[in-house]
């Protein structure tokens, strides 16, 4: 668990799935949430994950704290900006910028009080909800994602400084986009990785440029392979470091099926899941990607000491 944070804060609390909410699953064999990602508000994302326990970014929010913080020194500097890849509703953006949590966020959206509004009606109460709760020391994080009514709920709602809907898997990033990554310091990633490739990194990283290549932080579930990643991040001049303390839950499997499947191919990859998705959960490892100089002056057991 994320340092000290009270398990009740990570998790929503547990509702039993229906089988008519209960996605449908890909020959992958993974279970798709294909129809929350792109909805005018987050309400439908919020509800459907909480009936699996989606916790995720509850640990990314401290990592990520951790990263800030050290990029700011690393820089002399408060002015750090941040690029969430696959940002959605800006989930990673308002847990570093807020002093919320995650379970703030599913009470807030699974709440009984805002099932009737409109989504104008919320976006308009997310404004100050998340104004009144921003912290004093901010970064300016940048979003992007394939999806365009999310990306524009996260930037309306004022967490996103800017967000771009363009799927780099398919296309270069626009001038606009490429302009703004220039100066990106850190990049981060909870839960895409799958549904994006190296591809997306190799030009993320080359709209960045070289000078001063940004950090990357990146939890990728444990059945995914990393390797093409990771040998993107070293044509950029980046080393990649696994932490090895511990390993992060993700959320909870919607069924047997999903769970035989990962079990399935965790053993064929050669990787224990014992007391892990044994459990019923997904976990991700943790990735993070920084110049060689960096990773010697602070390496990441020292920089995320404590975590986990």
């Amino acid at each position: 668990m994320p340092d000290g944070e009270d398990r009740a804060q990570v998790r929503p609390k547990h509702r039993r799935p229906s089988p008519s909410r209960r996605s449908r699953h890909q020959k992958t064999g993974k279970a798709r949430f294909d129809d929350i990602y792109d909805r005018p508000d987050p309400r439908p994302y919020f509800r459907a994950l909480s009936e699996f326990d989606y916790e995720v970014p509850a640990h990314a929010q401290v990592v990520f704290q951790r990263l800030v913080d050290a990029r700011r020194v690393h820089h002399r500097s408060d002015d750090i900006a941040v690029l969430d890849l696959c940002c959605s509703y800006g989930t990673n953006a308002a847990l570093l910028n807020h002093e919320v949590t995650l379970g703030t966020l599913y009470d807030r959206y699974c709440s009984d009080e805002v099932t009737g509004w409109s989504s104008e009606e919320l976006v308009r109460s997310d404004r100050k909800f998340f104004a009144s709760r921003r912290r004093g020391r901010t970064v300016r994080v940048f979003g992007l994602d394939a999806a365009s009514s999310a990306v524009r709920y996260a930037e309306r709602a004022g967490l996103l400084v800017r967000g771009w809907n363009q799927n780099l898997e398919a296309e270069h990033p626009d001038p606009d986009l490429e302009q703004g990554l220039s100066d990106v310091d850190l990049v981060t990633a909870t839960g895409c990785v799958g549904y994006i490739t190296d591809q997306t990194f190799d030009r993320v990283l080359s709209a960045v440029g070289s000078d001063l290549p940004p950090w990357v932080a990146v939890f990728a579930l444990r059945w995914v392979d990393f390797d093409p990643i990771e040998k993107i991040m070293k044509q950029h001049g980046l080393l990649t470091e696994k932490y090895a303390v511990t390993t992060f839950p993700q959320r909870r499997f919607t069924d047997d099926e999903e769970r035989a499947y990962v079990l399935g191919e965790l053993e064929r990859l050669g990787i224990d899941p014992a007391g892990r998705e044994t459990d019923g959960r997904y976990h991700t490892d943790l990735y993070v990607a920084r110049p060689a100089s960096d990773t010697a002056e602070l390496p990441l057991s020292e920089l995320l000491k404590g975590v986990g």
